[in-house]
């Protein structure tokens, strides 16, 4: 019964975290097949002299966090779900270990991070 409650479990969160991520392909999907999707984030551009200036950064080379860098942190938090759920019945193998070991969700973030 422990085992069958501990899976139930490890399902769940599997599915949490899959659908956290299935948006964020699903958007980037139709981002690459050109179709219109609401905005996600939004970029300000700003002529600044000669410059042009995107906040938040497109890019990791400045200092305040880039959109990549924000993408990254969503898909980091979305994992540390599984940090927060103790398994019943394997003492050595966490939540965390067996959701971020899962394929399908490292196909899915892998999807994510190539854009």
């Amino acid at each position: 019964y422990l085992n069958m409650v501990d899976e139930i479990v490890l399902e769940g969160l599997k599915a949490l975290v899959l659908t956290a991520i299935g948006t964020l392909v699903e958007r980037a999907q139709h981002y690459e097949r050109g179709t219109s999707i609401p905005a996600l984030i939004q970029v300000d551009l700003e002529l600044q002299g000669t410059a042009v200036v995107f906040s938040p950064p497109l890019t990791s080379s400045v200092a305040s966090q880039s959109i990549p860098e924000a993408v990254q942190m969503w898909l980091s938090h979305y994992m540390d779900l599984a940090k927060l759920v103790r398994r019943v019945t394997h003492d050595t193998e966490s939540c965390y270990a067996a959701i971020s070991g899962d394929p399908e969700i490292k196909n899915n973030f892998a999807k994510i991070t190539a854009h």
